[in-house]
């Protein structure tokens, strides 16, 4: 799996840090045509040693992300196992119960353990743990409980307020709570081994958290154990109550998505081949891996649906969700730094850009992974998490640089080259795609979370089909407004004289343009 992740970033990776690179070793002196208010110039290619350089130390930084990554993407967790861990409380996982669901639990190598050797406990034998046919000479109280509530946000409050005031939920479980008491020996079939299920009843269904609580002993000690749960609902479905539309919802998105893409290859398509540049076809790819992602993420639920586990599917869907992840910031950063719409080629703090955002996403993509694969109550879950929402807000900020830079350069240069009325046009052009980014951030990463947080457990899929529905208006927007056509202002500039080209620095040839003194003849 990592071998095809690996293989499919960084050929995207070297794609598109390549973009607009022109090395040259040599110099060339061209005479450029003379025209009304113009003197002579000449023509100056980039010296290939800076160039080179950049692409050394670029190729220098891929190789050390490439011998770095597997490393860290060695270290996911498949099975819920909990070592050493010192939190009194903690929730594990989340479940969307019908009447007549099953929760089966499989609790096996439990421990209770002081973190500090030095720490006295009086059932503590053998390396400072006290292990389960020891458990008559210590005084613990620990258990799992299925919390019922009526959603995910209630869920978190009542564990976050028992962490707080110390309240021992195996104490205060509801009537609708189902305990299972682990310090109690009739819990456990064989000594070393507990195995529970319930089935839940009617009246009884909703959405259940499944939490972990270590009453006593408190202070300095720690748990061990390894457990296996297994939650389906009547059929056997074993996705969550709410989750059960997922696959239609995935598979409508894609078909939104595929007919979205056939549409604009049309467009493509029956547009003169000046006006087709290459941001158009690179947007075409990420539809594309949008396609694909929500088709294999369908095929994905599923299959867990009917069979509790998604086989190779996972290992597919990855692969496209890291081509569409990394495919989306980079076609964003590319249209807000107007690549071969505005210019052909890209500077070298454009590039830099781009190497930091990419570097980011490689690791936003570790702890989506991560995230992803591990159990939501473990430590490195939280920690990843955490890394996850870190890392995508700023590359969310970081792509919104360059379309301000751009602004801020159209509206520099709005009436110093003769073109007011054409750079005004494009100055609009940004300002209301720097609108739709920042509306379409806002929405996907802090009103869909929202209202997941607060919806019943029966609407969970409304969070997908929300963000997806975002997902498709921004793209037929973007779409829309960056068309290829005669009379869009974005871009009717690669049409125009050199006197734009001088905004950037560059020519057609992604040359640097430097002004010669004008020559004056007096008549003598």
């Amino acid at each position: 799996f990592f071998f095809f992740f690996f293989f499919f970033f960084f050929f995207f990776f070297f794609f598109f840090t390549s973009l607009g690179s022109r090395v040259r070793t040599r110099r060339y002196r061209v005479q450029l045509p003379l025209r009304p208010g113009l003197g002579g110039g000449r023509v100056r290619l980039r010296e290939g040693a800076r160039a080179s350089l950049w692409v050394r130390r670029s190729a220098m930084a891929r190789l050390g992300l490439l011998a770095l990554l597997p490393a860290l993407a060695a270290g996911l967790i498949h099975e819920p196992e909990f070592d050493r861990d010192a939190r009194g409380i903690f929730a594990i996982e989340t479940f969307g119960f019908l009447a007549g669901g099953v929760m089966e639990f499989e609790v096996s190598k439990f421990e209770v353990e002081a973190a500090k050797p030095e720490t006295s406990y009086d059932c503590m034998r053998a390396a400072n743990t006290a292990r389960l046919p020891d458990r008559r000479s210590c005084a613990y109280k620990v258990g799992l409980l299925m919390m019922r509530t009526s959603s995910k946000s209630a869920s978190e409050q009542r564990v976050q307020e028992a962490a707080e005031e110390g309240t021992c939920l195996l104490d205060a479980a509801a009537d609708d709570d189902v305990l299972i008491d682990l310090s109690d020996e009739e819990t456990w079939s064989t000594p070393d081994v507990m195995n529970f299920e319930h089935t839940v009843p009617k009246g009884k269904e909703g959405f259940y958290s499944l939490v972990f609580n270590r009453c006593a002993p408190d202070g300095q000690h720690a748990v061990s154990f390894t457990l296996k749960a297994v939650f389906r609902n009547p059929g056997p479905d074993y996705l969550s109550a709410g989750d059960g539309p997922l696959p239609t919802v995935y598979y409508c998105f894609a078909a939104a998505f595929a007919a979205a893409l056939g549409v604009w290859m049309m467009v493509l398509r029956r547009s003169a081949p000046r006006t087709v540049v290459h941001i158009h076809k690179l947007m075409a790819v990420l539809v594309m891996f949008k396609v694909m992602t929500l088709l294999f993420d369908g095929v994905r639920y599923q299959v867990i649906g009917h069979t509790g586990h998604a086989d190779g599917w996972t290992v597919v869907f990855y692969i496209f969700t890291v081509l569409r992840s990394i495919s989306l910031f980079v076609v964003i950063l590319l249209i807000g730094m107007g690549w071969s719409l505005l210019k052909p080629s890209l500077n070298e703090r454009e590039k830099k850009i781009i190497f930091f955002v990419l570097t980011l996403q490689v690791l936003d993509n570790i702890a989506f992974l991560v995230v992803d694969e591990t159990a939501p109550g473990s430590q490195s879950y939280l920690q990843w998490r955490d890394v996850l929402h870190l890392v995508d807000i700023i590359c969310c900020c970081a792509i919104l640089f360059p379309i301000v830079w751009s602004i801020r350069h159209l509206r520099q240069g709005a009436g110093t080259d003769g073109k007011m009325a054409a750079n005004l046009n494009r100055l609009e052009t940004f300002r209301y795609f720097y609108i739709m980014v920042i509306s379409y951030i806002y929405f996907t990463r802090i009103v869909v979370y929202l209202t997941a947080a607060v919806i019943p457990f029966q609407l969970s899929w409304l969070k997908v089909f929300l963000e997806e529905a975002a997902t498709l208006l921004f793209y037929v927007l973007t779409g829309v407004k960056f068309r290829p056509a005669e009379d869009n202002p974005y871009v009717k500039l690669s049409q125009e004289d050199d006197d734009d080209t001088e905004e950037f620095g560059l020519d057609d040839e992604g040359v640097e343009l430097l002004e010669q003194p004008k020559t004056v003849l007096t008549k003598v």
